[in-house]
């Protein structure tokens, strides 16, 4: 899980344990509610300004692909470089994942069987892209059948920059619009009426 929403979340309960001490003890002292409420609004508001910090880490990429640096894709198994926009044309499914990620695993099945039944007929290409290092995603594939296109990108680069929680999947129609986001995991159904929205 992000460091951020750990940090959020650790604060969100912290607040919550003070404002629960807060009450009782305003309850009995009537000159400590100053005092309590002047520290439960500075509580508030970090808290506020940590969620919004963490919201805003985690929001997708926004525009066209071409309006934007084209990230360059490095394959894992082949070391092949290649750009987003070489896809220009299809349907672009772009699943953010990472190796510690239980449930980007669980729905690459998923993937796989958009690309199968769906990518030769329906002009669709499902990339899987991550941030991590080759090494560590070399010895990942070893231990996994991959059937996907699995690639590498650069964290800095604009498009991937500040999306923070894994998986993320970003659908690009055949113009290289951003069309659909969606955060966290999905299953075949999901996945296939995500990609029908995209069309409309």
């Amino acid at each position: 899980m992000n460091d951020l929403i750990i940090f959020g979340m650790g604060l969100a309960a912290c607040m919550i344990l003070f404002v629960l001490i807060s009450w009782i003890l305003m309850r009995r002292r009537t000159a400590l509610r100053m005092i309590f409420g002047g520290i439960s609004g500075v509580f508030g508001f970090l808290f506020a300004l940590a969620s919004a910090f963490v919201i805003y880490q985690g929001k997708p990429p926004e525009g066209v692909i071409g309006t934007v640096d084209s990230p360059i894709l490095v394959s894992v198994d082949s070391g092949e470089e290649v750009k987003l926009d070489d896809f220009s044309g299809k349907t672009i499914v772009v699943n953010v994942w990472a190796t510690w990620c239980a449930p980007c695993i669980e729905e690459f099945p998923h993937f796989e069987r958009i690309q199968e039944e769906h990518g030769d007929a329906d002009k669709i290409e499902v990339v899987i892209v991550s941030t991590e290092d080759q090494k560590t995603l070399e010895e990942f594939h070893h231990k996994f059948d991959f059937e996907l296109k699995s690639y590498r990108v650069d964290p800095s680069a604009s498009m991937f920059k500040g999306i923070q929680p894994r998986p993320v999947t970003l659908i690009f129609n055949a113009a290289g619009e951003l069309v659909e986001s969606h955060f966290g995991s999905l299953n075949y159904e999901k996945l296939l009426n995500l990609i029908n929205l995209s069309s409309l």
